[in-house]
C-alpha cells in the first residue's frame, strides 16, 4: 500500500530543511515545495494527504495558493504555518479556504507541530473511509433499487400474464363448448372433432411456450428472417428499411403469425400470397393474396376462421389485432408498435 504524502510549502530553504529533519522518522512520504507554483506543479502529479504551507510568499502566497488547493484537491487537508499571529488574519485565512490548523512560527516539534500533522492526517484517513463507505452504500442502494424495480417489472409482468392466460382459458373453454353444442347438434362431422380440439390445443401451447412475455427490440430484417424459416421463401417477405427498429413482445408476434401462414399453406400454393412487412408507425404485417377466390377461401375454411379467431385474441393481449380486407385480398396483423428511429 502507498504511503499517504505531506507537502511542505515555504520560501525560506532553511525552514524546510528544518521540517524535514523534525520528520524523517513519520510514517508518511514528506514532499517539499519553494513556491506555491511548485506546490500545484506537484500536486498536478501526486495525491496530497495534507498540506502545510506559509502564508507570507513572493508571487503567490499562502492564502493563494490554499484556495487553489481546495478547488483543485478539495478532500486534502489544509495546514497553516505562520509568523502571522493577528487574529482577524488568522479567521480570514480560516475562513476562505478552510483550514484545518494554523501553527505559528517558531513552533515546537514534539507538542505542536508532529502531532498536528499526525492529527490531520488521522482526519484524512477517516474522512476517506468514510466517503469510501458512503459510496459503498450508494452503490448498493442503487443496486437494491435496480432489484426491487425489477423484481416489481417481474410481478407486474406476471400479474399481466396471468390475466392474459385467464383470457385465453375462457376462449378455449368456450371454443370446445361450442364444439360439444355442435356435436349435440349434429351440426358438425364427429369425424373432425379431435381435428379441431387439436388445433386448438395446438396454439393454445404455442402461446403458453411465449410465457412469461418480454418486450425486446426488434428490426425488420430480422422479422422478416425468422418468418422465412422452415416456412416461406424469401421471395414472399417484402420488407423496408432494416434499421427500422422496434420493441415488443417479438416471440408472440412471430408465433401468431406463423401459426397463420402454417394454416394458409393448407389452402393455398406458396406462390398465392405474400407477406409485406410495413416500416410505417404503427408496424404491420400484412398476407397479399393474389388468388381470385380469396373469399371462398375465407369463407369455406372453417379451419381458418377458428384460427383467426384465436390469433386475434392472443394478439390483443399485447394491444394487436388481425383485419381484413376482401376487396383488397389482404390479411392484416396491426400492432401498435412505433420505432425506436420515429421515438427519437
Amino acid at each position: 500500500m502507498d504511503r499517504v504524502k505531506v507537502l511542505f510549502v515555504d520560501d525560506e530553504t532553511m525552514v524546510l530543511n528544518s521540517i524535514k529533519r523534525s520528520v524523517l522518522d513519520e510514517d508518511y512520504s514528506a514532499l517539499f515545495a519553494v513556491s506555491g507554483e511548485k506546490a500545484l506543479e506537484i500536486m498536478e502529479s501526486e495525491e496530497i494527504s495534507v498540506l502545510v504551507t506559509d502564508m507570507k510568499m513572493p508571487n503567490m502566497n499562502g492564502l493563494e495558493l490554499l484556495k487553489k488547493v481546495k478547488e483543485i484537491s478539495p478532500d486534502t487537508i489544509r495546514i497553516v504555518l505562520s509568523g502571522y499571529t493577528q487574529l482577524p488574519q488568522v479567521l480570514a485565512t480560516v475562513n476562505s479556504a478552510g483550514i484545518f490548523k494554523f501553527i505559528t512560527k517558531p513552533w515546537n516539534d514534539d507538542e505542536e507541530f508532529l502531532p498536528a500533522i499526525r492529527e490531520a492526517l488521522e482526519y484524512y484517513n477517516l474522512k476517506k473511509e468514510s466517503d469510501q463507505l458512503k459510496e459503498k452504500i450508494e452503490k448498493k442502494n442503487i443496486m437494491y433499487q435496480n432489484m426491487l424495480n425489477y423484481s416489481n417489472d417481474i410481478l407486474k409482468n406476471i400479474k399481466v400474464d396471468v390475466n392474459n392466460i385467464k383470457t385465453i382459458n375462457r376462449l378455449i373453454f368456450n371454443l370446445q363448448k361450442n364444439l360439444l353444442n355442435k356435436i349435440k347438434n349434429n351440426q358438425i362431422d364427429i369425424n373432425l372433432v379431435d381435428y379441431y380440439v387439436d388445433l386448438i390445443n395446438s396454439i393454445y401451447f404455442d402461446f403458453l411456450d411465449t410465457i412469461p412475455s418480454k418486450n425486446e427490440k426488434f428490426n425488420l430484417e430480422q422479422l422478416a428472417k425468422s418468418l422465412k424459416i422452415d416456412i416461406i421463401s424469401d421471395s414472399q417477405v417484402k420488407f423496408d428499411k432494416s434499421d427500422f427498429e422496434y420493441e415488443g413482445n417479438y416471440s408472440l408476434i412471430i408465433t401468431i403469425t406463423k401459426t397463420l401462414l402454417k394454416e394458409l399453406l393448407n389452402h393455398c400454393n406458396e406462390n398465392d400470397f405474400e407477406i409485406i412487412i410495413d416500416k410505417f408507425d404503427p408496424l404491420n404485417i400484412s398476407i397479399n393474396f393474389d388468388k381470385e377466390n380469396f373469399h371462398e377461401v375465407l369463407a369455406k375454411s372453417l379451419e381458418l376462421k377458428l384460427i383467426i379467431m384465436i390469433l386475434n385474441e392472443l394478439s390483443n393481449t399485447f394491444g394487436a389485432k388481425f383485419s381484413i380486407n376482401i376487396k383488397d385480398k389482404l390479411i392484416c396483423l396491426n400492432t401498435n408498435l412505433r420505432s425506436e428511429t420515429n421515438k427519437n
